[in-house]
């Protein structure tokens, strides 16, 4: 930049899927033929730019804990050391990873008949010791072969009941996956979905998590191997499109309801590549790495003789608990409340007025309101309470950050942790992509980019995102229509295995 004048077209925040997917699509198309120069400039997440990522009100985390960056993990910490990791997401996978080619290397090895992975330590990194922490100390599932997400609602006309969302997606599960119905309880069909969750949450915390990774692992390679969509994750890895469409319909008090069972969601609809968890595997087999449940009440702090970082918990029901570690690093992922955010770029986007607050649905009645009018999502604005979810405001039609300045200015395009109070699973592919063909399409509509008639591409027939949003409409064709793709799709393959 000269002065405070941009020298710049189009700028680009983030180098990951977004930022890469963005620069994809403007390679499909021209640039102004009268226009000789045409700069684009692509920020890298980096301390200096942020996004930064403020940390949760339940957390009390010191100015010295390691942010969740591979290039400060890698200069911020030794070999051979033990190291906390505050999360259990894919951010938490990341940086075992990161931290564990940093400590040794990954071997292939055969064992009764079957390849795997071990991890061997450097010399010197004998004693490298990774544990990961959680709420629920759930990691996610490994990742086997899913279809196509081309179904869409087509219509809105109000309100979409979280329940009514549930009892289809119960109907759906109990369709399509015959295995898991002698295990089911015996109420499934009236179950409320705060029940399943705490039964998920108990089967999860009840299975060892080597036998659980290594079945889900062999689960999932044979399913790349037959290319046979592994039926409960694709169930809900499908349920995707239709529940980010379905989320900005959910009443105030529904969206209350999801926020308290989300974690688990994400752990079922976005499991992490099967070449990583291998890894994850060899450093769990090798007591190099383990997951622990520590809730919401606990502490860190610098050790009082300045030797590292103690971590205290306190269980439910349970005594005190702590642990010691050289260090600790935060992977808790990124946070979307921007207000919270004190990073270099999320303070110049609110000096210059550049974000705006989202007032979420409203509440089904008066008296739900009154009920919900401490939580802490819950304002007031004119006398009337919404739901105000974490994130920036977002015009879906392009994925532009809307501001609270009145004075026009160019859109910034945006896909990240800002959006998600409007998109459920922002880490999804399928939306990363749609929200940069959204972008991509509005800067030819503004004449910034000129399209190029020679580029031909199938239009998808129904998007991940439509102008007409799902509220009710035809919700229930779209699952039926889901299963009967799913079902063709196997019997196919049946029939030309025989």
């Amino acid at each position: 930049m000269t002065g405070t004048h941009p020298v710049y077209d189009i700028a680009v925040v983030g180098a990951g899927a977004y930022g890469t997917s963005v620069i994809g699509h403007i390679a499909l198309h021209m640039i102004p033929k009268g226009q000789r120069q045409f700069h684009i400039l692509v920020l890298e997440s980096s301390p200096d730019l942020g996004p930064g990522m403020p940390y949760s009100k339940r957390m009390t985390i010191p100015d010295h804990i390691v942010k969740h960056r591979w290039r400060e993990l890698q200069d911020r910490t030794e070999v051979g050391v033990n190291i906390g990791i505050l999360g259990c997401s894919l951010s938490a996978i990341d940086t075992a990873l990161t931290l564990g080619n940093k400590n040794g290397s990954f071997h292939s090895i055969h064992q009764d008949g079957k390849g795997s992975l071990k991890f061997v330590p450097f010399e010197g990194a004998e004693d490298f010791k990774l544990t990961m922490y959680g709420t629920e100390g759930n990691a996610p599932s490994s990742h086997g072969r899913g279809c196509e997400q081309d179904f869409r609602v087509q219509a809105n006309d109000g309100f979409l009941p979280l329940d009514d969302f549930w009892y289809l997606l119960k109907r759906e599960i109990y369709d399509e996956v015959p295995r898991l119905r002698p295990h089911l309880p015996c109420d499934w069909e009236t179950l409320s979905l705060e029940e399943a969750v705490t039964e998920v949450r108990r089967i999860l915390q009840a299975t060892d998590p080597v036998e659980r990774l290594s079945q889900e692992l062999d689960d999932a390679r044979e399913s790349l191997k037959n290319g046979i969509p592994l039926r409960l994750q694709n169930v809900f890895y499908q349920s995707y499109a239709i529940f980010d469409e379905a989320f900005n319909y959910f009443s105030a008090e529904d969206r209350i309801r999801f926020e308290e069972f989300k974690t688990e969601l994400h752990l079922l609809i976005g499991p992490f590549p099967v070449q990583n968890a291998e890894k994850i595997l060899a450093l769990m087999k090798g007591n190099y790495l383990e997951v622990t449940k520590i809730g919401t009440d606990y502490e860190i702090e610098e050790a009082e003789d300045g030797s590292g970082i103690k971590l205290t918990w306190r269980p439910k029901g349970g005594s005190t608990r702590e642990a010691h570690h050289d260090v600790m690093v935060d992977a808790t992922g990124q946070k979307g409340a921007f207000e919270k955010d004190n990073s270099p770029l999320t303070t110049s986007l609110r000096k210059g007025k550049l974000v705006k607050e989202i007032f979420g649905p409203l509440f089904r009645s008066t008296k739900e309101s009154l009920f919900h009018q401490n939580h802490p999502n819950v304002v007031t604005r004119d006398g009337v309470r919404y739901f105000r979810p974490s994130g920036a405001l977002i015009d879906i039609n392009n994925f532009s950050l809307v501001t609270a300045s009145e004075d026009p200015c160019a859109p910034i395009y945006y896909m990240g942790p800002f959006t998600l109070g409007q998109v459920a699973f922002p880490q999804d592919m399928s939306v990363v992509t749609t929200a940069a063909e959204r972008a991509v399409t509005d800067l030819i509509e503004r004449g910034v980019l000129e399209r190029d008639v020679s580029y031909r591409a199938e239009e998808d027939p129904m998007p991940m995102y439509g102008w007409l949003p799902n509220a009710k409409g035809d919700l229930n064709g779209q699952m039926e229509r889901m299963s009967k793709a799913l079902t063709a799709r196997i019997d196919d393959f049946m029939t030309k295995e025989m």
